[in-house]
């Protein structure tokens, strides 16, 4: 474990300081197509409708979209009803539901959630949860989900607990 967690630090070193050579461009092409997204007040585009909202990263990096592929994301997050409307016409969970689908559908290797969960009901919640942690295995992404909810972080495979900036606990499944 320790063997393992200093090659990740010393991997993790390496991919800083190159990123520090990208220019502009380069950088939001890495943040396209490597990091998703989930904001905790959804960041949605009130123009677009669930689709496009969706379907947005992959346009931006000049790919064919996959209609079946979002299509099952709206499905597996409950949202397939909401394909065609605008954010004002969903619910708080609703949107945050289609945020977290557009953070993976570009099956980017890292996933930024901040509280992924907070607005949504108990069962919705359950059902984003396990769709994080099935994305996770499935793409082999890495979620990093910052969370106050404890029956959340349990489908975390390591759980960070911070109080005032400070690590006091390390648990690893």
């Amino acid at each position: 474990m320790v063997r393992e967690s200093r090659l990740f630090l010393e991997y993790l070193a390496l991919w800083i300081s190159l990123i520090g050579e990208l220019n502009d461009r380069q950088l939001s092409k890495l943040r396209r197509e490597k990091i998703g997204y989930v904001y905790q007040n959804y960041s949605l585009i009130p123009e677009y409708t669930a689709y496009e909202n969706i379907a947005l990263p992959v346009v931006l990096d000049n790919q064919d979209v996959d209609e079946e592929e979002i299509n099952d994301l709206l499905d597996a997050l409950q949202v397939e009803h909401c394909r065609d409307k605008f954010p004002e016409q969903m619910s708080g969970g609703e949107q945050q539901r289609v945020a977290i689908a557009r953070a993976l559908i570009m099956h980017p290797a890292v996933v930024y959630a901040d509280e992924p969960t907070g607005n949504l009901d108990a069962e919705s919640a359950e059902n984003v949860a396990a769709m994080l942690s099935l994305a996770a295995a499935k793409y082999r992404q890495t979620i990093v989900m910052v969370t106050h909810d404890k029956q959340m972080a349990e489908y975390a495979d390591r759980i960070l607990s911070i109080v005032d900036g400070h690590v006091i606990s390390d648990v690893t499944e």
